[in-house]
């Protein structure tokens, strides 16, 4: 039997400890705590304690949580306006417990008109008013059910349990979520000691990166978006995966397409939540 050389394994160790170390953090364990007032879901942030709010650097948001007998109260902050176009056009998701019940944050038509431009194998333009350093941008998007594969507007679910709003004051962009601890959501009863949320903020669903990737025309959707999209194009930013520079001659290729759909998985994190008794 070979063996291997001693100082090889000692060069394992501190990989092994660097793999560990990424993987892990995907999943943080964070405490809920009961609310010292009623916390009412307008997208504020008046009642939350600057003390309970704890940053996440992996997302660059600050979060907390709280919780009742009843129901979850989450709060999610940041002040970067490219963070809040990021989610206009890309998306949020929260994730209850697993990926079978979430609420899901977008602009609509602002997400159709950004995925049609990226099926036309052109990457989007810069806007005009992404060259203002000191534009702001609103969380001017819907809120919407997600279960089983099936998408509602969240005004519309037949349960006062679930809220959610969205907001910027002083500059601090806000979303405020209330999902029930009820048996009826999986995962999410009061009985428990601790729950599951994810959070994934940007990023486009799987069929859309698989077509993406195949090179696919746009759905009919994507093609009613198309008219009037010249020009100063809102889609675009100056960098990230809000947006692009401008596109390459002759469109993008096979390689490039692949590469998008990586880019455009999202920034994800799992909270293990220790609920307030």
């Amino acid at each position: 039997m070979t063996r291997k050389p001693l100082h090889s394994l000692y060069f394992s160790l501190p990989l092994f400890i660097l793999l560990f170390s990424i993987l892990s953090c995907s999943n943080v364990s964070i405490k809920s705590h009961s609310p010292g007032q009623e916390i009412t879901i307008d997208g504020k942030s008046d009642e939350w304690l600057k003390s309970e709010i704890r940053l996440n650097e992996k997302l660059d948001v600050g979060y907390a949580v709280s919780n009742t007998d009843e129901s979850l109260n989450l709060l999610i902050r940041f002040d970067d306006p490219q963070k809040a176009r990021l989610l206009n056009f890309q998306g949020l998701k929260l994730w209850l417990h697993d990926k079978s019940t979430g609420i899901y944050y977008v602009n609509q038509s602002k997400h159709d008109r950004f995925v049609s431009r990226l099926m036309q194998s052109a990457r989007p333009q810069n806007a005009q008013f992404m060259r203002e350093p000191e534009a702001r941008y609103e969380l001017d998007g819907d809120f919407y059910f997600l279960q089983s594969e099936q998408r509602r507007r969240l005004n519309d679910v037949d349960t006062l349990d679930f809220a959610a709003a969205a907001g910027l004051n002083q500059g601090i962009y806000t979303l405020e979520f209330r999902v029930p601890l009820s048996e009826s959501v999986e995962g999410l009863s009061a009985d428990k000691k601790q729950v599951k949320l994810g959070l994934q903020l940007g990023g486009l669903d799987e069929d859309i990166r698989e077509r993406l990737k195949a090179g696919q025309p746009a759905g009919p959707a994507e093609e009613n978006e198309r008219v009037g999209m010249g020009g100063n194009n809102p889609l675009s930013g100056t960098g990230g995966r809000g947006g692009m520079s401008g596109p390459p001659p002759g469109g993008t290729s096979a390689t490039n397409r692949q590469q998008l759909a990586r880019e455009f998985r999202g920034e994800k994190m799992w909270f293990k939540v220790k609920l307030a008794h």
